[in-house]
C-alpha cells in the first residue's frame, strides 16, 4: 500500500502586526506543519522569516505554503494600511473569509486564527476579540452574505473562560478554552541582580492604556521611588502612536520605547527586569503577563478580564484603577518581605501555559475536527445512497 497523503489544512490570518493574536497564529502553524500539508492564507504576503525572528518559531524550513489574494503591490498596501493607519477589522475579515471560501475545495479543513469566520462548511476558529468585533452588525453581515448560524457550526476556541462566556451569551455556542502559548525559556537571574525597570509589553493601541501605565508610574515617582519604564512594542496606528510619543518625550528621563525586538532580545529583557505593568482593563488573555511570570518578574495587572485567569492567589498585584495601582506598586516596592512572598507564589505558576502544551492541544482539536468531518461525509454518502431511486 502507498503512503497516505497528508491532510490539507489552511490557516487563515489577515495581517501580522505584532501581538498576542499573531503569536497564537504562528504557533498553530508550528504545531501542524509536521503532521499536515499546511497553507497560510493571509492578505499581506507575510514573510515567514520575520515571524521566526519575532516569535522563535521555525517556519521558514517547515514547507508551509503561502496564499495571498491579488498582486504584490495590493498586499503591500494592505499591510501598510492595517499596521499604520487603521485595522479595518470588518473589511479584512470579510475579504479573508471570501478568499477562504473560494479556496475551500482545495483543503480538508479551514482554520481561522483570527476570530469568527464562516466558510460554508464546518471548520475551526480561534477567537481573540469580543463577539462581532471582526464581523460587524447584522446589516454588515447581510450585505456580505455572512451567516452566524453557519459560523456556529465551527469548533470554536478561545484563550480564556472570560471570553468564552462572552461568546456563549452572544451566539449560544460553547467555545473550548485553550490558553495561548507563552515563552518559558528565559535566562535565570537572581532578584538582587535584576534591573528595577518596569516593562510594558503591548501594541500601541487605545485598548492597551499605555498612557495609564505611564501615569501610574509618574505618581509612583512623585512619592519618592525613582522607577523607570520601557515600552516594548511592535508599534501601532499613527494617530495613537503620536499621542504616546508625546508622553514619552515629556518623560524621556525615565520612559523609553524599544520596537520590534527579536525573540532573543525579548528573552533577555524579561529575564533581567524585576517588574512589569499591564494597564488594559480587559484582555482576552495577556500572553506577556504569563511570560513575565515565567521570567521571574512581578507583573502588576489591571482589570478583571481574561488576564485575571493567569494568576492564582496574588491579589497584591491586581488593581482596578490608577489610584489602586499606585498603592499596590508603592506597597511592594517598600516591602522586601512582600516581594519575596509574591515571587514564591508566582514561581509555583511558572510554565502553566507552555508552547508544548498549546501545540499538543491544537493538534488534538484538529484531529478531532477532521474525524468529525470524515464521519459527517460518510453519513451524507450513505444517506444519498439510501434515497437514490432504483431506475432498473
Amino acid at each position: 500500500m502507498g503512503i497516505e497523503p497528508k491532510k490539507r489544512i489552511a490557516v487563515l490570518f489577515p495581517a501580522f502586526n505584532g501581538g498576542g493574536g499573531e503569536a497564537v497564529a504562528v504557533w498553530i502553524l508550528q504545531a501542524l506543519h509536521a503532521h499536515y500539508d499546511v497553507t497560510l492564507i493571509s492578505l499581506t504576503n507575510q514573510q515567514l522569516g520575520s515571524l521566526d525572528r519575532m516569535y522563535g518559531t521555525r517556519l521558514v524550513s517547515a514547507g508551509i505554503k503561502l496564499a495571498c489574494p491579488g498582486p504584490h503591490f495590493l498586499a503591500a498596501a494592505l499591510r501598510f494600511t492595517f499596521f499604520h493607519i487603521a485595522e479595518l477589522p470588518l473589511l479584512r475579515q470579510h475579504m479573508l473569509m471570501r478568499q477562504g471560501r473560494r479556496l475551500s475545495e482545495r483543503f480538508d479543513l479551514l482554520f481561522s486564527g483570527s476570530n469568527e469566520m464562516e466558510f460554508g462548511e464546518p471548520g475551526l476558529q480561534y477567537m481573540h476579540d469580543p463577539p462581532r468585533w471582526a464581523t460587524g452588525s447584522r446589516c454588515v453581515q447581510a450585505l456580505t452574505g455572512y451567516s452566524e448560524k453557519r459560523m456556529g457550526r465551527n469548533l470554536s476556541l478561545v484563550p480564556s473562560a472570560w471570553l468564552s462566556d462572552h461568546y456563549q451569551r452572544a451566539y449560544g455556542i460553547c467555545p473550548r478554552v485553550i490558553p495561548p502559548p507563552s515563552r518559558t525559556e528565559f535566562p535565570r537571574q537572581s532578584w538582587a541582580s535584576r534591573d528595577g525597570e518596569f516593562l510594558c509589553v503591548a501594541r500601541i493601541a487605545p485598548a492597551k492604556r499605555i498612557e495609564d501605565a505611564i501615569e501610574i508610574l509618574r505618581r509612583v515617582r512623585a512619592l519618592g521611588h525613582a522607577v523607570r519604564m520601557r515600552i516594548v512594542t511592535a508599534g501601532g496606528k499613527w494617530l495613537h502612536e503620536k499621542k504616546i510619543q508625546l508622553l514619552v518625550r515629556r518623560h524621556s528621563s525615565w520612559v523609553c520605547v524599544e520596537r520590534n525586538v527579536s525573540n532573543d532580545r525579548y528573552l533577555r529583557l524579561l529575564g533581567s527586569r524585576r517588574y512589569g505593568i499591564n494597564a488594559a482593563p480587559h484582555e482576552g488573555f495577556g500572553i506577556s503577563i504569563a511570560e513575565m511570570i515565567n521570567a521571574g518578574c512581578i507583573p502588576f495587572i489591571r482589570g478583571k478580564g481574561g488576564q485575571s485567569e493567569i494568576l492564582e492567589d496574588c491579589s497584591e498585584i491586581h488593581f482596578n484603577d490608577l489610584d489602586e495601582g499606585v498603592c499596590r506598586i508603592v506597597n511592594i516596592l517598600n516591602t522586601e518581605a512582600l516581594q519575596k512572598r509574591i515571587l514564591s507564589s508566582l514561581s509555583l505558576q511558572q510554565g502553566r501555559f507552555s508552547r508544548e502544551r498549546f501545540m499538543k492541544e491544537i493538534r488534538n482539536v484538529v484531529k478531532e475536527q477532521l474525524a468529525a468531518r470524515q464521519n459527517s461525509r460518510e453519513v451524507q454518502r450513505k444517506t444519498r445512497g439510501y434515497f437514490q431511486p432504483n431506475l432498473n
